[in-house]
């Protein structure tokens, strides 16, 4: 599938936009009552309406069964806030957005790059109704999503060690026996720049010269993320985000528990639970070439990630909004895998993972 480039994305939001309010515009002109009759279907509401497949995983990036099942589990989290009185507004909250609009709004800004005149546009509200629901929603979408067993961040044990060993050895059967499950690394997302000198000076990376902020992800084989260590300031080392995030404990734990081990280049340390791509290892021609062919995975986990279109933009010096964003894509990537979403070259490849030949087929309206 053809994700396209930043530039396409916002041009393709806008003739979406402007050809579902000229379709309306048409069918109104058509009804004897045209001239007393206001258009109420909004882009949104009309995308909602197709049910469709393609045009839920090119805006949203899940299927309909998914979305489904994400906004019954949002809509709990977000009833609880709104009736707790957690929102400036919760009357009007409730009357003019459901909770299946709050959600998509979510989905919709994650999966995007476009501003929030055009997210004004698509769903039909003000500015400050847009920016109140966007700020509810992330917060809800990242709760539910944090407490599933579907889409949590955590760390395999027991038999889910040994499947994830047997997928990699049998995509790589010379590394039996190191006990692999799954890799590690790094990657630094762009920040805007902060009016505060203090904060713009400690998220700029001189190699890069911009602002950034500094993440850590780990991916099993089977293409999920089992541990996250997000919002680093722009030039904390990748060991650095392992120390502080446990990662390097969490290593040691799974070491301890089988000898099973992560793979990471030579920014980690060797240490238990962790093979680091030092001389050592690349100098044996056993194994070398494999493991340096295995680690290329988690390129591909970094490549996922940022297909959250979110991600390819300037995010906000908010720290807060910034963290729900980081964090909602993590989170929506195990979620999408669990319903079959494709995209997700780690699992496809490694070949544990199936998505049904009709799901997403282009015929679908």
């Amino acid at each position: 599938m053809d994700y396209g480039n930043g530039n396409e994305e916002d041009d393709d939001l806008f003739v979406f936009l402007v050809c579902l309010i000229e379709e309306e515009q048409k069918r109104l002109r058509s009804s004897i009552l045209a001239a007393n009759v206001k258009m109420r279907v909004t882009a949104w509401q009309k995308l909602l309406s197709t049910r469709s497949n393609r045009m839920f995983f090119q805006y949203l990036r899940v299927s309909v069964q998914a979305f489904d099942a994400l906004v019954k589990g949002f809509t709990r989290i977000w009833m609880d806030q709104t009736l707790l009185g957690k929102t400036r507004h919760r009357h009007r909250s409730r009357g003019k957005f459901c909770a299946a609009d709050v959600c998509g709004l979510s989905l919709f800004y994650l999966n995007s790059m476009c501003t929030q005149n055009l997210l004004c546009l698509i769903f039909g509200a003000c500015p400050s109704t847009i920016s109140e629901h966007l700020s509810q929603g992330l917060r809800c979408l990242v709760g539910f999503l944090e407490n599933v067993d579907k889409s949590r961040v955590k760390w395999p044990t027991g038999q889910a060690l040994e499947d994830l060993e047997a997928i990699g050895e049998r995509k790589y059967p010379s590394l039996k026996g190191l006990k692999l499950i799954g890799f590690v690394d790094g990657c630094k997302i762009r920040t805007q720049t902060s009016a505060n000198i203090w904060k713009a000076n400690a998220n700029y990376n001189g190699w890069l010269h911009g602002h950034y902020r500094c993440n850590l992800l780990v991916f099993s084989f089977d293409g999920k993320i089992i541990h996250a260590g997000l919002d680093y300031l722009g030039s904390t080392h990748d060991s650095a985000i392992g120390i502080t995030s446990n990662f390097y404990d969490e290593a040691e734990k799974i070491f301890a528990s089988g000898g099973y081990q992560i793979l990471g280049d030579s920014a980690f340390a060797d240490v238990d639970g962790v093979i680091s791509l030092t001389d050592s290892y690349l100098a044996q021609s056993d194994v070398g070439a494999d493991l340096v062919s295995m680690r290329q995975g988690v390129e591909w986990g970094m490549r996922i990630w940022q297909l959250h279109k979110r991600l390819q933009t300037k995010l906000t010096t908010k720290d807060d909004r910034r963290r729900l964003i980081l964090w909602g894509t993590v989170l929506l990537i195990n979620w999408e895998l669990s319903f079959g979403v494709p995209g997700n070259q780690i699992a496809s490849v490694y070949g544990n993972y199936e998505t049904p030949d009709s799901l997403f087929d282009i015929s679908l309206n």
